[in-house]
């Protein structure tokens, strides 16, 4: 199957739903990583232009360690837009990759890029099927199904799927790892250390669903869903 993760931010996949990627990439599936917005806002100290030019090199780094197809749209961070022109961009990666699955955000995560996201996948997933629309590009053969990955610390998420991902949790780390910019970041806005948050969530996702690391996921519900099938390999 191919799989694609859609992101607001660089490193948003890796703290959310990583441990899934790297399982998919392991076990055969074909693996797409695209992130939405350029990470210009991901410092304290550095130029837009520079710090976004770093995110891009850390975010393939990290997409390079699992064999993932890597998807750099760069719209302004923190400044992501619902808007035709947006959707039509993404719509096209969705076509020319043509998922079985979209991985993306929360519908009601805690920031607006997270959200917006979470509409245009939904809406550019289903608009992907629509060969007029973009007639230049082949639809792609079904409106993928699509899973809502966890928040960036489980709040006001119920995970309804669970996959163990206790065997690669270590190639989650080193994917977030690739992340060195945000961990500085992070360090300036609340003394937050990343690597933490991931074995707190994927421990606490392992209690849950009896393993020792896990991630948690919702499918989206919808027409769509009913008509094509909407399973999370295991």
């Amino acid at each position: 199957m191919k799989i694609l993760a859609v992101g607001a931010h660089p490193d948003d996949l890796e703290l959310s739903c990583g441990g899934a990627l790297a399982k998919y990439a392991a076990n055969g599936h074909n693996i797409g990583m695209a992130i939405m917005t350029d990470g210009a806002t991901g410092s304290p100290t550095l130029p837009a232009g520079e710090i976004a030019a770093i995110r891009k090199e850390e975010a393939a780094a990290s997409a390079r360690i699992i064999g993932a197809d890597f998807f750099w749209l760069g719209f302004p961070d923190g400044k992501l837009e619902y808007s035709v022109a947006v959707r039509m961009e993404l719509n096209k990666i969705i076509r020319a990759f043509d998922p079985g699955l979209i991985i993306t955000h929360n519908p009601e995560d805690y920031i607006s890029d997270h959200r917006i996201t979470s509409r245009h996948v939904v809406d550019a997933g289903l608009w992907s099927h629509v060969g007029p629309l973009i007639p230049e590009l082949p639809p792609t053969r079904q409106s993928p199904p699509i899973a809502f990955m966890d928040t960036f610390s489980g709040t006001n998420f119920i995970p309804e799927h669970y996959i163990d991902t206790t065997d690669y949790f270590e190639t989650k780390e080193k994917m977030l790892a690739s992340h060195k910019s945000q961990q500085k970041w992070l360090d300036y806005y609340g003394g937050v250390d990343y690597m933490e948050v991931i074995h707190i969530t994927s421990r606490y996702r392992g209690l849950q669903s009896s393993v020792k690391y896990a991630e948690g996921f919702r499918i989206w519900q919808g027409w769509q869903t009913s008509r094509c099938g909407s399973v999370l390999p295991d």
